[in-house]
């Protein structure tokens, strides 16, 4: 090959390794040969290929070292990277809420009005929906039990009982450790024992009905004829009885209702300046009083 200028030269434009190239050995003073791949191999020395003359995206994953972390998908990953920007471990993590980090809107909305989210299926799962009813959502809004009574339409000492732990039981057999005083007619179908004085109400007749709802001991002082009535006695098939005081003035004298029977149907002679008692028992329903006397007791 004729001796030619390197620029008058044809360019080689497809450089492959095994090209060659001549190079001067000043060493031993001479003119040698070497091949593209001995230039590349011995000149890229540390820091020769720079940032710059990478190009984009031209590194692809296969050129890049291998980790330690396992390939795969990571929930709720927790990373470690290393000052190359390289994730250096990976595991499933969990998620820790702040207290009050749920906001009402991130709740999921229930499913129509009166919806309340608790669980109604028997033992422990998910949360479930469950329905209010429009009385019980009046209760849930009331601001205390007195309210409450109101929504429910009771009433203390109308509907309903107000607590007191000596209130007496109908049903159960109670013992009274202070005085009672009953002021309306009190049934005991069990019976009554009674371990002290028995204390009962003077009733003072005012006209001459004898009312017997209103007590069982009645006084009454005459001075003209009287003729007595009796009113309101127990139904029949209850005794009930009671007793009459009565004193007699001058000029009193004392007629009883046909329904009352005295021993021999005679009834006794009152005598004026002195008292009497007198006892009356029915048990049909006041159709038939029976009576008894003890006369002429001094004022």
């Amino acid at each position: 090959m004729a001796n030619a200028k390197i620029t008058d030269l044809t360019e080689l434009t497809a450089v492959q390794g095994s090209d060659v190239l001549p190079i001067v050995d000043t060493l031993n003073d001479q003119t040698k040969k070497v091949t593209v791949t001995n230039v590349v191999a011995t000149g890229l020395g540390t820091g020769v290929i720079t940032t710059a003359k990478i190009a984009d995206d031209a590194v692809t994953a296969a050129k890049l070292e291998d980790t330690t972390v396992t390939a795969g998908s990571y929930t709720l990953t927790n990373l470690t990277v290393d000052q190359q920007g390289r994730i250096t471990a990976a595991s499933n993590g969990t998620v820790t809420l702040a207290d009050g980090s749920v906001t009402y809107a991130k709740i999921q909305d229930v499913s129509a009005t009166d919806k309340l989210l608790g669980r109604s299926s028997s033992g422990a799962g998910d949360v479930e929906e469950i329905t209010c009813t429009a009385a019980g959502r009046a209760l849930l809004d009331d601001a205390d039990a007195a309210a409450q009574r109101t929504t429910l339409g009771l009433a203390i000492g109308v509907n309903v009982q107000a607590f007191d732990a000596d209130t007496a039981k109908t049903d159960t057999a109670q013992t009274f450790s202070a005085a009672q005083t009953f002021t309306a007619q009190t049934t005991h179908n069990g019976g009554l024992t009674v371990d002290g004085p028995y204390e009962q109400t003077v009733e003072a007749v005012s006209a001459l009905d004898i009312d017997l709802s209103t007590g069982n001991y009645f006084t009454k002082t005459i001075s003209a004829a009287s003729t007595f009535t009796f009113s309101n006695p127990p139904s029949s098939g209850t005794v009930g009885s009671f007793t009459l005081e009565l004193t007699v003035q001058t000029g009193g004298t004392a007629q009883w209702p046909s329904s009352v029977k005295f021993p021999g149907n005679n009834p006794p002679n009152i005598t004026a300046g002195k008292t009497s008692i007198f006892l009356f028992i029915t048990d049909d329903g006041g159709t038939r009083y029976r009576g008894a006397f003890l006369a002429d007791y001094d004022n």
